[in-house]
């Protein structure tokens, strides 16, 4: 249904097709349709009232959860938020969807700590895509840890083959100040280990684009 309602130029084009049919001549599916078309439309109440129907009747959807989440951060209701989706995450353990979902929105809170290791254990149990490491990184650095958001960064350029992308991420977390010396260890040992697998060509031309000082061996 959210693809549907995405189809529509325009919000108040999805709400329209939504409201045809009576609600209550509606199905669940079409239901959960017309709670998405009124978030786009910024008719969070609106939306809200569905999802809470919509999960009276059926809890096991994750969808309705998400989007009864989403739905309450709009309203600045964070409290009842945060709950909506701890009792998701009891109901649905390490579920990769809600667990993003639930990042962004504590992103959204200003709780950057809680979202940051929350998407670490999902990426520890769950092969993360390009974009979820994206997403960590993102949580990491709005946490105050840029050495690791650093690393994260250098993990995604690695997925989309950048080699040189990767080590030059983890260059820069090789300069911070504030580095610990087992964050030093565990980064100078990733940039042997992708260098390993550059040619010779890659690595003549990192050393001629590296600044004097910046090797892994004494960046710092």
């Amino acid at each position: 249904m959210r693809i549907i309602v995405s189809h529509f130029d325009t919000a108040d084009g999805a709400v329209a097709y939504f409201e045809k049919r009576p609600y209550a001549n509606q199905t669940d599916a079409e239901r959960y349709g017309r709670a998405v078309a009124y978030q786009r439309a910024g008719q969070h109440w609106d939306a809200l009232d569905i999802y809470k129907d919509l999960l009276e009747k059926d809890k096991s959807v994750i969808a309705y959860h998400i989007g009864l989440g989403q739905t309450l951060v709009a309203l600045d209701q964070p409290r009842d938020a945060r709950a909506t989706y701890e009792r998701a995450l009891e109901l649905f353990p390490r579920n990769v969807p809600l667990v993003l979902d639930y990042g962004e929105r504590l992103l959204q809170l200003g709780e950057a700590q809680k979202a940051h290791a929350m998407l670490l254990d999902l990426m520890n149990n769950v092969p993360p895509t390009p974009e979820q490491v994206r997403l960590i990184a993102r949580a990491a650095s709005e946490a105050g840890e840029a050495a690791e958001a650093f690393y994260y960064l250098s993990e995604y350029r690695l997925m989309i083959g950048d080699l040189s992308g990767g080590i030059g991420y983890l260059q820069q977390a090789l300069r911070l100040p504030e580095l610990q010396e087992i964050q030093r260890i565990r980064f100078e040992a990733r940039i042997d280990f992708i260098r390993e697998f550059m040619s010779e060509e890659q690595l003549k031309m990192m050393q001629r684009d590296e600044p004097v000082g910046t090797s892994a061996r004494n960046a710092g």
